[in-house]
């Protein structure tokens, strides 16, 4: 099958070889609509859980709205930030807004289909800097919401006792990936957090040809836009209004919340009990 080809596939197959559950992390930052900021001040780090016996039908589902007989051009690879905006950029340069939305629908399709669950959590950077001081065991907003993340994750895991082993799948090459390396490496290191998270190894894999990691960009990206439409008093979009018909959580830590916190992690690193209460919105 097509699917059996990605390398995250192959990864979940070699770590999971009896069935298992894989665990695909992504960010996504993004810029306000003036495009004045240097850096992005809002982040969101999100992923999908997934049955490992899914995984080769979901490549071929994602793969074959890749290959999709109707468009003008076989599409690499999907990245929800150029298949949005008009008149879309990348592989999805040359499509007609309709057409580009129908690639979209095709993939949250094929994520209500075949996904357990998916989770995200967003923070303001600039609001997590200015309440939060520089600390090494609390360190930047992605190792923060990487740890709520994670949390939520477990908490997800302790509700589903026939997920016995889980594979952590990040996407290569990303500007993040050495700290999600240092967070899973050094996370894992405790017999304790890697039993809680049934932890069985993780990797790096790129987003072209990995179909898995694709759909967590456009989850980040989903729930990024959401959040930010949110904030601007806007209705969310039709597309995520349907995605999230299909089972998801998503936590925005604010700045009361930020300001709470830098009061309680002045010197110890937060413990799972406290990112779990954050995953579950606990005040």
């Amino acid at each position: 099958m097509v699917g059996q080809g990605s390398s995250a596939a192959w990864f979940a197959r070699s770590m999971l070889p009896r069935g298992g559950w894989a665990i695909v992390i992504e960010v996504q930052c993004g810029f306000d609509e003036s495009g004045t900021h240097a850096g992005s001040p809002f982040l969101c780090v999100a992923g999908y859980v997934i049955d490992q016996a899914q995984m080769a039908a979901f490549d071929d589902d994602w793969n074959a709205t890749l290959a999709w007989s109707e468009l003008p051009h076989r599409l690499e690879y999907f990245r929800m930030s150029e298949c949005a905006p008009d008149p879309g950029n990348g592989p999805f340069r040359g499509l007609s807004k309709g057409q580009r939305i129908q690639v979209a629908s095709r993939m949250i399709g094929t994520i209500k289909r075949h996904t357990y669950a998916g989770i995200a959590v967003s923070i303001n950077e600039q609001e997590f800097h200015e309440a939060m001081p520089p600390h090494p065991l609390i360190g930047t907003p992605y190792t923060f919401c990487a740890h709520v993340l994670l949390a939520g994750i477990s908490n997800l895991i302790d509700a589903r006792p026939e997920i016995e082993r889980a594979a952590y799948i990040f996407e290569a090459g990303h500007a993040s990936a050495p700290e999600a390396n240092a967070i899973m490496t050094l996370l894992f290191k405790s017999p304790d957090a890697a039993q809680r998270h049934r932890y069985n190894g993780h990797a790096f894999v790129p987003k072209v040809g990995n179909p898995i990691v694709q759909a967590a960009d456009l989850l980040a990206w989903q729930c990024y836009t959401a959040k930010k439409r949110e904030l601007a008093g806007h209705p969310p979009r039709r597309d995520f209004v349907s995605l999230t018909q299909h089972p998801h959580r998503h936590v925005h830590i604010g700045t009361a919340k930020i300001a709470e916190l830098a009061d309680a992690f002045a010197n110890a690193l937060p413990d799972a009990d406290t990112f779990r209460r954050l995953y579950l919105g606990d005040r």
